[in-house]
C-alpha cells in the first residue's frame, strides 16, 4: 500500500521536523499537509492576568492574548517559509492552523493510508494514547537526528513488516530485527526507529526518548 500523505504536526517555529517531513513525502512521492498547531494550554496561560514570560527584574513581562497572536502568527510564517524553501516547486503541500494538541490534531487530521509524523518526545502519555486511536500510521522522529535504521518488533506481523520495509525503502534505511527485550536495549540510539503495532508499544519504549513507527492493524472478525 502506498502512502497518500503525509501528515506533519509541528507546535512552534523553527523546527526541524517541518523539513524532514517535506523530505519524506518526496520520498515517498506522497503529498504534504502541514499542521501549525496552537497549544491550547498556551491561549489559557495568556488569558490569566498573571502569567508572564520568564526572566530577571524588568527582563520579565507580561504575556497577554495579544503577544500570543503575533508570536503565533510570526511563528506560522517560518514554518510556511522553511516547508516552501525545502519543497520546492514539485511537491504539493498545504499548511493548515489548528488548535488543540499536537499529537492529537496530526491524528484527527489524517486519513487511512496517511503517514502521520509528529515529534517522538510527544509519543507518550496522552499523545501516545492519541496516536494507538488514529486511523493512520504514526511516526514520531527525535529533532535534529537523522535516522539511518529501523528496528522491526519479533512477531510484529506483516503489517509492520510492510509498513517499515516501506519506509525504509523510500529512505535508505537498514532493517533489523530484535525480540522485546533487544528491542528495549538497542532501542535508543539516535539512528534508531523502532517499528511496532499501534497500541502495543513496550513498557520502555513509552517515554518519547526513541523514534517509533506506530503501524495500524486491521482487527480481524
Amino acid at each position: 500500500m502506498t502512502v497518500a500523505r503525509v501528515v506533519v504536526a509541528v507546535g512552534g517555529p523553527a523546527s526541524p521536523l517541518a523539513a524532514a517531513a517535506v523530505r519524506l513525502a518526496a520520498r515517498l512521492e506522497a503529498e504534504l499537509l502541514g499542521l501549525f498547531v496552537e497549544d491550547e494550554n498556551w491561549h489559557r496561560m495568556a488569558a490569566l492576568p498573571f502569567t508572564r514570560v520568564a526572566g530577571h527584574g524588568p527582563l520579565s513581562q507580561a504575556i497577554d492574548t495579544d503577544m500570543l497572536a503575533r508570536a503565533l502568527r510570526r511563528g506560522v510564517a517560518e514554518v510556511r517559509r522553511a516547508m516552501a524553501e525545502a519543497a520546492g516547486p514539485e511537491l504539493r503541500w498545504t499548511l493548515r492552523v489548528v488548535r488543540g494538541l499536537v499529537v492529537a490534531e496530526a491524528v484527527r487530521a489524517a486519513e487511512a493510508g496517511d503517514l502521520v509524523v509528529v515529534p517522538a518526545e510527544l509519543l507518550a502519555g496522552r499523545g501516545l494514547e492519541a496516536a494507538a486511536r488514529g486511523r493512520a500510521d504514526v511516526l514520531g522522529l527525535r529533532s535534529g537526528v537523522e535516522a539511518r535504521r529501523i528496528l522491526i518488533a519479533a512477531g510484529a506481523g506483516p503489517e509492520v513488516e510492510a509498513g517499515a520495509a516501506r519506509l525504509a525503502a523510500a529512505c535508505g534505511w537498514l532493517i533489523e530485527r530484535a525480540g522485546v527485550q533487544a528491542l528495549e536495549r538497542h532501542a535508543h540510539p539516535a539512528d534508531v526507529v523502532v517499528a511496532v503495532r499501534a497500541g502495543e508499544v513496550p513498557p520502555a519504549l513509552r517515554a518519547g526518548v526513541c523514534s517509533l513507527l506506530l503501524v495500524r492493524v486491521a482487527a480481524r472478525g
